[in-house]
């Protein structure tokens, strides 16, 4: 949990309540909880909407991690709508549009 909050800026935080986080620190903590569960499957809606710069490329440097914290990588299910985002982290991107498959996927 310590890597997590280090890696996300939240070391300084640990001891708060949600209520007293800014919309941005309570989005990091989501992750970082999210993260922390070791699912083997995550599903991350818009994870970084909203960031500031720094905010957004600490979660997308530890979501790219391939080892985050020595812990094993959950498969990462992301959504959207920053092709750019898209690309950089992912693996493999399948494009949706009204609900169906317009695209994909491509690494």
């Amino acid at each position: 949990v310590t890597t997590l909050l280090d890696a996300l800026d939240l070391t300084a935080l640990a001891n708060r309540h949600p209520d007293e986080c800014s919309g941005g620190q309570a989005q990091r903590v989501a992750v970082a909880r999210a993260l922390a569960a070791e699912p083997d499957i995550l599903l991350l809606d818009e994870p970084s909407t909203a960031l500031d710069a720094g905010s957004r490329q600490r979660i997308h440097a530890l979501l790219d991690d391939r080892d985050p914290g020595g812990r094993r990588r959950p498969a990462i299910l992301l959504v959207t709508h920053d092709p750019a985002e898209a690309t950089g982290l992912a693996d493999r991107v399948v494009e949706l549009s009204a609900g169906r498959i317009a695209g994909g996927p491509r690494p």
